[in-house]
């Protein structure tokens, strides 16, 4: 046999290309994804680790892909704390609801500020 170094591609079994594969897909993903920023740039790395022993006849080779990607888009929303039938509730607003919390609930009065829904998130387990 002739005298050779492998190939990135044969290593493992092909397993560095694997990885990459893979990680391409969820580069593309993640490009397509409309809550990422658009024009971020994403990367890949491929990084090979030879580890010698002391005889520099053998080595540990050990295989990373790591990636970059484009980040989520920061989301805001609003939401509105008060009372509802004695549990303390925080409600998110959404024009599609009117007048969550009566009169008679503390914190927040209807027809103060923006219409909410009714997507509860009940506070210290209360409901």
């Amino acid at each position: 046999m002739k005298d050779q170094i492998t190939s990135v591609a044969h290593l493992k079994g092909g397993a560095a290309m694997e990885m990459l594969d893979d990680v391409l897909r969820e580069i593309v993903q993640d490009i397509l994804d409309p809550n990422t920023n658009a024009l971020s740039a994403r990367s890949v790395t491929l990084t090979i680790s030879i580890k010698p022993d002391e005889t520099r006849e053998t080595g540990a080779v050990t295989l990373t892909v790591s990636k970059k990607l484009g980040g989520r888009e920061p989301q805001a929303t609003r939401l509105y704390f008060g009372k509802k039938n004695g549990a303390v509730v925080a409600v998110e607003s959404s024009l599609r609801q009117r007048d969550f919390f009566a009169a008679t609930d503390e914190a927040i009065q209807p027809g103060a500020g923006p219409k909410i829904n009714t997507n509860l998130a009940h506070i210290g387990g209360r409901k």
